[in-house]
């Protein structure tokens, strides 16, 4: 994933051994809020990124969900490949490139954008998309581009669905623990 927040629960060891013979099915669960919590991550950042065709929203998800003794892990994020220029931005000075005309062109066709050249270059005569897309590049590396933060504003979002999640885990593994099951 080019853009992503990964969610990583550590020092699981440590509280399997003081919930005894429960490792396993609370270690489950851990993994099961793990990826909760990453799917909630995953929607709010959908709702909050920027939209022009829909890729970069539809791209983002949750993926690699695993768990080991000692470990829940699963990512939130964008395979898109201008995922982290949304996300963070772009300074001025470097250029988007090459591979970045495609979706500036997409983006001029659904803006409508027409202009014309200069009048000493060739007067009259209007720009074609892929033109205009490597004049709004030009314009990109000369005043960059703020960052949208959809990740990071879907992290936000989740902050407390991720506190409930994680002690509903714990809270089911002390009341389990405490019937003496």
């Amino acid at each position: 994933m080019s853009t992503s927040i990964t969610i990583t629960v550590a020092g699981l060891d440590e509280t399997m051994k003081r919930l005894d013979g429960f490792a396993a099915a609370s270690q489950a669960a851990m993994a099961d809020a793990v990826e909760a919590v990453a799917l909630d991550i995953a929607s709010e950042a959908r709702r909050r990124a920027p939209v022009n065709t829909g890729a970069l929203r539809a791209s983002i998800a949750a993926r690699g969900v695993s768990s080991t003794p000692t470990e829940a892990r699963a990512e939130a994020g964008s395979t898109a490949v201008y995922a982290a220029p949304m996300e963070d931005g772009r300074e001025p000075g470097k250029h988007p490139g090459k591979a970045a005309i495609p979706a500036i062109e997409l983006w001029v066709k659904r803006k409508g954008l027409a202009w014309t050249r200069h009048y000493k270059t060739k007067p009259d005569r209007p720009m074609t998309v892929t033109e205009m897309a490597w004049a709004v590049a030009a314009v990109i590396k000369k005043r960059g581009i703020k960052g949208r933060h959809y990740m990071a504003g879907g992290l936000l979002a989740a902050r407390a669905s991720i506190g409930r999640k994680f002690a509903a885990v714990y809270d089911a593994a002390l009341r389990t623990r405490l019937r003496g099951a």
